[in-house]
């Protein structure tokens, strides 16, 4: 439970969208790896100007954030035939002009506005930064996706509710995928005029739909589950590949349902006003420093989280953790201190009887109640959630 999450920069976006950098401090709070795919240096510069260059180091060589970035790239490639008649192919490719170098060192010398420490700090972050390349096979794996009648049947559906809410004759619709020697060609009763009118009224997004459109949404989809499971490629086996990745994608969805809950009952428990911690940083009533603080002191409470079951309820768990009263607590620190200490003394004295023990007997008042309750109670995830989430999170 929270091992790792990957977060995906949406290659099809509106390039004006910036990065969302509330979701990524949130799940480096209770994720044990966060990645995070990049395509752009206008991404690498909003996480340098919205963390600061020490704390993004800081969070990647502890292990906690990994920053990918994408070497190449994924469309649908329309072209029309001799009879007029359109055909859509995935392509993938490389933009050289576009590598982790050169963003990077964009990206740092606008951070920087200087040359010199701009080219240094990008060499460091390079070297730091790790790179996504889609294998040869991508293609016929996502052209296989295109075939299935019954996904695409609900996927546009989907999409086009994303982009023109409210629509209710869509049941009524025909949107196939037919594979043909040139490529794919659709066969819809879509009015694209009509939906293209109503999303212009709306005035929410520039965006002219057509069938392209929807095979690049759904091709966006294949990417996002490509990239998660980029290294554990045996799920897509061919015998095997229906069965494997239907039961991984419920359990992932199960799993990430399950897990957004969890973190949403334990952080309204923390604070009854509290959204989450991607809704207050986007509102600005989070302080990145001491998120940062946060998360870099979160290792015990990740592991603690990653030990419990899929179907556990976090919160329950926490507070019966929590709640449990050892032996030892009952009693007062002078009897506390008397009991280890003479242990103590009888053991060295039994060892090596030279009076060592009868000092170390003496000398008990020298400890302080923090180290003794470190001693006796062992580590709990109200240690991680009161010393730190809870003066990140609240102002």
């Amino acid at each position: 439970m929270f091992e790792r999450i990957t977060i995906t920069e949406t290659e099809n976006a509106d390039p004006n969208r910036p990065l969302d950098v509330g979701l990524i401090l949130e799940s480096m709070l209770f994720y044990k790896k966060t990645i995070v795919m990049i395509s752009t240096q206008k991404s690498f510069f909003q996480l340098l100007h919205e963390l600061g260059d020490r704390n993004l180091l800081k969070l990647i060589e502890s292990e906690t954030l990994e920053l990918m970035f994408n070497e190449s790239y994924t469309a649908i490639k329309s072209d029309p035939d001799s009879n007029n008649r359109i055909y859509h192919n995935i392509v993938t490719f490389s933009n050289n002009s576009l590598t982790k170098e050169s963003e990077l060192q964009k990206a740092c010398v606008k951070y920087t506005g200087r040359e010199g420490r701009g080219r240094r700090l990008s060499n460091v972050l390079a070297d730091k930064t790790k790179s996504f390349k889609h294998q040869r096979n991508f293609d016929q794996i996502s052209k296989e996706v295109f075939l299935d009648k019954k996904y695409i049947q609900k996927t546009y559906r989907m999409i086009l509710e994303n982009h023109v809410p409210g629509q209710k004759d869509l049941d009524n619709t025909i949107f196939e995928v037919e594979s043909q020697k040139n490529g794919f060609c659709i066969n819809t009763t879509l009015n694209f005029d009509k939906l293209n009118n109503k999303i212009a009224l709306l005035g929410k997004e520039k965006i002219i739909l057509q069938p392209a459109n929807i095979l690049a949404n759904i091709l966006e989809i294949e990417n996002d589950v490509y990239r998660t499971s980029y290294n554990t490629s045996e799920l897509v086996s061919h015998s095997t590949k229906n069965n494997l990745l239907s039961l991984r994608l419920q359990y992932f969805m199960e799993k990430l349902k399950n897990n957004n809950q969890a973190k949403e009952n334990l952080l309204k428990h923390i604070s009854l006003n509290f959204r989450t911690v991607r809704e207050e940083y986007n509102l600005k009533k989070i302080d990145v420093n001491k998120i940062v603080a946060a998360i870099l002191h979160s290792n015990k409470f990740k592991n603690w989280l990653n030990s419990k079951d899929n179907d556990e309820n976090i919160l329950n768990a926490y507070l019966s953790e929590i709640s449990k009263i050892d032996n030892f607590s009952t009693l007062p620190n002078k009897s506390i201190r008397w009991i280890i200490f003479t242990l103590t003394g009888i053991a060295f004295e039994t060892f090596l009887p030279t009076g060592i023990g009868t000092t170390l007997t003496l000398t008990s008042g020298v400890l302080d109640t923090f180290f003794l309750e470190k001693l006796i109670s062992g580590w709990r995830p109200n240690q991680f959630v009161n010393t730190y989430l809870t003066s990140a999170i609240k102002k």
